[in-house]
């Protein structure tokens, strides 16, 4: 099954929509499934999406729909946050951030893992504290491969040398059902890794299952902006120079002494002639973070999340995206503990030394991803008015739908809708950086601002210049 994104009735929530469709493919409702009547496929636009063998199954069930984190039957990350978190009496909530106990900035002691971590290193060096204490005895988190198979995938770790093999980050769809199985036939204390739309569905389902909740320990958040399907990857190799059709590996997150931090650097590797592997490294800045931040191969359901920091996991780790950090070749990471048990790991770090950190203003946090809030906020709002103005039906989210008053805005965030549904299936049958890169400027930019430039009419002609100049301004950045 394909549905992608012209799905008329989305798998997993109320809504109805030429568009969307809103199965992340995380692979948790695949897991509950009492008569494993749910499967995961990589569809042809390259994201996992559910499949039902037979649903006549599925009566008087809806296990599926209880754990799927854009489901509308389940509770909402400030609920679940609330449930966990919301009895500590030195809590703090934000609406942006949900609860927190502390935040703080601060990079891994060590140079060399430093150098080779996201960041600065400090989600590797709280997984290891966690098996160092023997407070878990396995963590879960993602590390890199080679096609034809998957290039990244989940892997259990046992030891610190295992984790050293998954300190950098996968800009890649993947799915938990087959780690959830894992999880349930091996006894052991865990620790899971994963964005926030998987880390919601990892609570809810916690709560169903018992023994799930009893064995996950911990769930590690990261701050997602949104994901990517798997011709991402393609996508940048084929920036590279390289051959995607060939056994191939790519490496995120890498980085440079004469780039600063933000500029991230990504090692394409290749299989040259059937012999020896070339290997060259690109930069955010030569195109891919272009691609990243119009959407070009964002997921659909990424359009309806407004969970930034993560809020239902115990602690999360993000970017320093910040003016006095990003100088800083190496790395830095901001964090946001929520469970007393990471404040403490993290407050003892303080004193041995292990790693350099510092309480950070809360202020500090959110600013360092404000662009994201802003989309997956303000962005959402106006997505969900768009769709709601034209009689479609919307999934239950913490933003209510509002239009967007600003007209750069606007064209912005339907430049990203447009992306999401055509980019996809645009590189799929180009396969061509130059021709893709093309068409999707043309529709994403040009055609949706001139759709718009027709309204100057009823304005004065001084208000004309200002708008026109406004929108010509925007073109040129977006086509820098």
């Amino acid at each position: 099954m394909d549905s992608g994104i012209y799905t008329k009735q989305a798998a997993c929530a109320d809504i109805t929509s030429p568009y969307y469709n809103i199965c992340i493919g995380c692979g948790v409702c695949a897991f509950i499934c009492p008569k494993n009547n749910i499967s995961i496929v990589l569809n042809k636009r390259g994201f996992y999406q559910i499949e039902k063998q037979q649903d006549d199954y599925c009566k008087n069930c809806n296990l599926c729909f209880k754990v799927c984190p854009f489901g509308n039957i389940n509770e909402n990350e400030t609920d679940i946050g609330k449930r966990l978190f919301g009895n500590d009496e030195n809590i703090n909530y934000l609406p942006e951030t949900g609860y927190y106990k502390k935040s703080y900035s601060g990079y891994v002691n060590q140079v060399k893992e430093r150098l080779e971590s996201a960041s600065g290193g400090m989600a590797t060096w709280f997984l290891k504290q966690i098996l160092r204490k023997n407070i878990v005895d396995k963590i879960v988190c993602v590390t890199s491969d080679y096609s034809p198979n998957p290039l990244f995938k989940y892997v259990v770790c046992k030891t610190e040398e295992e984790l050293d093999n998954c300190r950098r980050s996968a800009y890649y769809p993947l799915h938990m059902c087959n780690l959830l199985e894992f999880i349930m036939e091996t006894d052991g204390r865990y620790a899971v890794t994963c964005l926030p739309c998987q880390a919601k569905a990892l609570r809810l389902a916690s709560k169903i299952n018992k023994k799930l909740n009893k064995r996950i320990k911990f769930i590690i958040g990261l701050v997602c902006g949104h994901g990517v399907n798997s011709f991402f990857s393609e996508y940048v190799l084929a920036k590279a120079g390289g051959d995607y059709s060939s056994k191939h590996s790519v490496i995120f997150r890498t980085k440079s002494s004469d780039k600063p931090a933000s500029d991230l650097g990504i090692d394409c590797l290749w299989n040259e002639n059937g012999s020896s592997f070339k290997t060259k490294r690109i930069f955010w800045s030569q195109g891919i973070g272009k691609a990243w931040s119009n959407y070009w191969f964002c997921p659909e359901p990424c359009l309806f999340c407004d969970d930034i920091f993560a809020e239902t996991a115990d602690i999360v780790f993000m970017d320093a995206w910040l003016p006095e950090y990003i100088k800083d070749y190496r790395g830095t990471s901001l964090i946001l503990s929520r469970s007393k048990i990471a404040t403490e790991l993290i407050e003892k770090s303080c004193i041995n030394k292990s790693a350099i950190i510092e309480e950070c203003d809360i202020k500090k946090i959110i600013k360092s991803q404000s662009s994201v809030i802003k989309d997956k906020r303000e962005g959402l709002a106006y997505r969900l008015w768009s769709l709601k103005s034209k009689g479609f039906n919307i999934p239950d989210k913490r933003v209510k739908p509002k239009k967007a008053a600003n007209m750069l805005e606007r064209i912005h965030w339907k430049n990203q809708i447009k992306a999401v549904e055509i980019g996809p299936n645009l590189w799929n049958t180009t396969k061509s950086t130059k021709k893709f890169e093309l068409l999707m400027n043309r529709i994403s930019l040009w055609e949706r601002i001139f759709k718009k430039i027709k309204f100057i009419t009823v304005f004065p002609l001084r208000g004309c210049r200002k708008i026109f100049r406004l929108c010509r301004a925007f073109v040129g950045n977006n086509n820098e």
